[in-house]
């Protein structure tokens, strides 16, 4: 009995010194920059359009995996995609330049409506320019592809492309609640 009242106490006094320090702690320092607004975590608005993120030379490994492709085949697909990842890194850069600007013009008061506008069209436009070379991507990278590989891609982009797809081992959400009727 003696030593459960002994742990309580110190275990008390330690949680007492912990919420003491812990309220003398200084605030955070408010960011730099224009209006709080951090450039490495900005990310554009999501377009509703799949972004082909897979047409990638990272992915081929997973793609061969899939397609099951040929070493021949597999170093075709990894010299297209390295060329197409080369020709959209600047317009990716161009999209990231283009959704921070259209941030940090959102979080300016003195922002007019135009000048905003006009900042989400241009975000807008570099989004399309980058789905546009992963399109013509895809389309060169069906060319190589027998009529088998190119079925099996397709149905992987379909299966891709599905946000609200479920995962592995996710738990069903519960039946919806039938309408509340009202007290009498």
């Amino acid at each position: 009995m003696r030593k459960s009242l002994l742990i309580v106490a110190v275990l008390s006094v330690l949680s007492s010194l912990t919420v003491a320090a812990l309220a003398q702690t200084a605030p955070p320092a408010p960011p730099s920059g224009p209006v709080g607004v951090r450039a490495d975590y900005v990310r554009p608005v999501p377009c509703i359009l799949p972004t082909l993120k897979i047409i990638s030379a990272q992915m081929v490994p997973m793609l061969a995996a899939r397609l099951s492709l040929s070493e021949a085949d597999k170093a075709k697909v990894l010299d297209l995609l390295t060329k197409s990842d080369n020709d959209i890194k600047p317009k990716i850069e161009n999209q990231v330049k283009a959704a921070q600007d259209y941030t940090t013009l959102l979080a300016n008061p003195k922002a007019s409506q135009a000048e905003l506008v006009a900042a989400a069209d241009k975000a807008m436009k570099a989004e399309s320019e980058v789905l546009m070379v992963r399109i013509q991507a895809l389309f060169t990278l069906k060319a190589l592809l027998n009529e088998e590989q190119n079925k099996q891609l397709a149905e992987y982009l379909d299966q891709f492309a599905k946000p609200w797809r479920e995962r592995p081992g996710s738990i069903p959400l519960p039946p919806v609640a039938p309408p509340a009727t009202p007290a009498k």
